[in-house]
C-alpha cells in the first residue's frame, strides 16, 4: 500500500472510506466524529499518511496542538515528501509560537515545492515574530512574486 492509502487489495478500501468519511465530517466542523473515523483508518492501515495528517487537522481544530503535532510528525515519518503534512506542522508550530520549528518546516515544504505560496507566507510570519525583519521581507516579496494580489503579504511588506 502506498503512504497515501491507495491499494488494490479489497480490504484496504475500508481505511480509505474511513478517511473520506472523516474528511467530510471535518469539513462540517465535526472534529470529534472525524477523529473517530481517522482512528479507524490508521488502525486498519497504520502507514496511511493522509489519515494521520487529517487526524492532525481535526485535533488542531479542537485546540489539541501537541496531539496534532504528533499526527503530522507521524505522517511525515511515513512520507517525508508529504508537503501538506510539513505545512500543517509549520502552521501549528507557528500557532504555538515555536517559530524556529515553523521556519524549519516551511523550508522543507519549499525544498519540495518552491512555489508553495502559503509556506512562503508562513515562513515570513514566523520570521517576523522572531524579529528577523530582512528574512520576513524577503519571504513576503516571494509571496508577491508568486501571487501579486496577495493582500496579506502586501500589508506585511509595508
Amino acid at each position: 500500500m502506498s503512504s497515501n492509502g491507495s491499494s488494490s487489495s479489497p480490504g484496504s478500501k475500508n481505511c480509505i472510506q474511513w478517511n473520506n468519511q472523516g474528511k467530510d465530517l471535518l469539513q462540517k466542523k465535526q472534529s470529534i466524529k472525524a477523529i473517530e473515523c481517522f482512528n479507524h483508518a490508521v488502525q486498519l492501515s497504520p502507514r496511511y499518511a493522509s489519515a494521520w495528517n487529517n487526524k492532525g487537522l481535526a485535533l488542531k481544530l479542537q485546540g489539541k496542538y501537541v496531539d496534532a503535532i504528533a499526527c503530522y510528525e507521524e505522517a511525515i515519518k511515513i512520507d517525508s515528501h508529504f508537503e501538506k503534512a510539513w505545512f500543517n506542522l509549520a502552521s501549528v508550530c507557528h500557532q504555538v509560537r515555536r517559530h524556529d520549528d515553523a521556519i524549519r518546516c516551511c523550508d522543507k515544504v519549499l525544498e519540495l515545492n518552491p512555489t508553495y505560496v502559503k509556506a512562503w507566507y508562513k515562513k515570513g510570519s514566523s520570521s517576523l515574530a522572531l524579529d528577523k525583519l530582512d528574512e520576513a521581507k524577503s519571504c513576503f516579496a516571494k509571496v508577491l512574486a508568486l501571487d501579486s494580489h496577495n493582500a496579506d503579504a502586501l500589508r506585511k511588506i509595508k
